[in-house]
């Protein structure tokens, strides 16, 4: 499973560092700590015995991300290490920062639902003569289970989502308002950062295409490699067509084409994807204030109707004594 972004945001600032100080990479690996304990041991080994860096880093799949082990593996090709290093550390540190505001958000709605979940069913519980003493207890629990088991399901869905490689996560999420503007724009600062890191490590282009559609794991991006798989035979230049492209954007095709007929191609696409970065936070940021919300409302919609319908029974108890 990969590291959290906060572990990686650390260990890749502080292999820039020693990187740039001209410390070699198997030396600097070992003084930046190991985020994956006996992994990265393994890994510092191999590296010191002589093995190749492409085949270490390829075998940290369980807890370097897919398109961290591609960028590094580009960028060492090329002498460009230290600076993807110091990219991927700032990347992490703003996932790192997002994910902890989203907690922070997430934290007081799902306190409040679990503690209704607990009221809610003992205000239907509650016998007016007997108050609580016959509570049933192993019932009780059965009914707040079947109130917070969903919430978590749906919870635990989007983790092991989150954790695939597949383009599962960005389906789940295209179903819901918000959620969908998010998967886009992170799909799209996905895809531009590894274009751009691909071709500023000089890979040929229909190979920097395809790395960067499996990089977004969004399925309509995954296949523009493969209807650009015309164009690159011929030896053509993608700005030819990319027009026709339905799931790109404008901004990226101008982008794009600004690029390649500057030769800042690799920037352009670089700069591209931090601007859907801050898309895709924002989207994410007003989501998790929205879904709340409607939690909330919905929480708060129960407790009025079990209120009401507890004083109804009451009301209705007195009535009893009267006649």
């Amino acid at each position: 499973m990969p590291s959290n972004s906060k572990t990686l945001s650390d260990w890749y600032l502080q292999m820039a560092q020693h990187l740039e100080a001209g410390i070699p990479i198997a030396n600097a690996w070992s003084l930046s700590g190991k985020p994956a304990g006996k992994a990265c041991q393994r890994a510092v080994a191999d590296l010191q015995s002589g093995s190749d860096l492409a085949d270490v880093i390829e075998r940290q799949s369980n807890w370097l991300p897919t398109t961290d082990r591609v960028q590094i593996i580009f960028a060492a090709n090329r002498g460009q290490l230290p600076e993807t290093c110091r990219r991927l550390a700032e990347r992490h540190r703003q996932l790192a920062e997002m994910t902890v505001r989203i907690k922070k958000k997430l934290l007081y709605p799902i306190f409040v639902f679990h503690g209704v979940a607990v009221v809610l069913p003992l205000i239907h519980m509650l016998n007016f003569e007997t108050g609580l003493s016959e509570l049933d207890f192993k019932l009780l629990v059965t009914q707040v289970l079947l109130l917070i088991m969903p919430i978590w399901l749906i919870i635990g869905i989007l983790y092991l989502a989150s954790k695939t490689t597949r383009p599962l996560l960005s389906a789940l999420l295209c179903c819901a308002p918000y959620l969908r503007g998010y998967a886009y724009n992170q799909a799209m600062a996905d895809f531009c950062e590894m274009l751009g890191s691909a071709v500023g490590a000089g890979l040929p282009l229909h190979e920097a295409w395809r790395q960067a559609g499996k990089a977004s794991r969004y399925t309509p991006l995954i296949k523009t490699g493969k209807e650009l798989e015309a164009v690159f035979r011929d030896g053509r230049d993608p700005t030819e067509v990319i027009d026709r492209i339905r799931c790109l954007p404008k901004d990226f095709i101008s982008y794009y084409k600004t690029g390649s007929t500057t030769g800042k191609l690799d920037q352009m696409m670089l700069q591209l994807g931090r601007d859907y970065t801050e898309k895709a936070q924002r989207k994410l940021s007003t989501a998790t204030a929205f879904y709340p919300g409607i939690a909330l409302l919905s929480v708060a919609g129960l407790v009025v109707y079990s209120v009401f319908g507890f004083f109804s029974n009451y009301l209705d108890l007195l009535d009893s004594f009267k006649q």
